[in-house]
């Protein structure tokens, strides 16, 4: 199995979280860990492909849960309270629910010049 430059990415990232980990806890072993893993890595192309399969899964599924994580979040603290808080005040800002219009398109029945159209703001 040839080493293309996805290999190489991938081990560039573990190498550089072995580091990370080593300045973290200041563990030598760390250090150990990683020269040994670049060195098995440059000499056998099955075990670096290995590691690059490895990596891709562990990236995505990190992708999955911290993004459901995020949007859990915003969601929860700024989308349902000011939901929320429309309601409590009586607020509709779509016009969805108003019983004495039959539509919710709005007509604007204005002249509009060339001025409006070279300044849009």
């Amino acid at each position: 199995m040839r080493s293309n430059s996805s290999n190489k990415e991938s081990i560039l990232a573990i190498s550089f979280l072995l580091l990370l980990l080593f300045l973290f806890f200041r563990n030598i072993v760390f250090v150990y860990v990683e020269t040994g893993f670049i060195l098995v890595c440059l000499l056998s192309d099955t075990v670096s492909a290995f590691f690059d399969v490895a990596w891709k899964k562990l990236t995505q599924a990190l992708g999955l849960v911290s993004s459901t994580i995020i949007l859990t979040v915003i969601f929860f603290c700024i989308i349902f309270p000011w939901a929320m808080m429309l309601k409590l005040f009586g607020k509709k800002p779509m016009l969805l629910n108003n019983s004495n219009i039959q539509t919710t398109f709005i007509s604007n029945n204005k002249l509009i010049t060339v001025k409006d159209l070279q300044n849009p703001f």
